[in-house]
């Protein structure tokens, strides 16, 4: 598939039910892996699986609104002080350049493993 094929498929899975979603995952982590398709399509689709299940994202990529104050924030983060290693890995910059498009300031001190 070329690429623009690649990035209309994966667009169409990023906003389908999420069982074709975890459906599609394994595969798109297959596709990553060959270098087929960008870890970065790869992460923000893992991670609004986790946030659609309610759980920690990995990749820090979605973006909420605060009920309380309306203000816009980051879907909680598992590990949050790895995320800037986790994104490098797939070819994301850092969250701190990525959430200031929505005003946010990234604060937790970034480490590596």
């Amino acid at each position: 598939m070329g690429d623009r094929a690649n990035i209309t498929v994966w667009l169409v899975i990023q906003h389908a039910p999420i069982e074709l979603q975890e459906k599609y995952l394994p595969l798109l982590e297959a596709s990553v892996k060959a270098g087929e398709s960008k870890g970065s399509n790869l992460a923000l689709l893992a991670d609004r699986i986790e946030m659609r299940n309610k759980r920690p994202q990995i990749y820090g990529s979605q973006i909420t609104r605060d009920k309380e104050t309306g203000k816009e924030i980051v879907y909680e983060v598992r590990d949050s002080e790895y995320v800037n290693q986790r994104r490098k890995e797939v070819g994301l910059g850092p969250i701190e350049d990525y959430v200031k498009r929505w005003g946010i300031e990234w604060e937790v001190e970034q480490k590596e493993k």
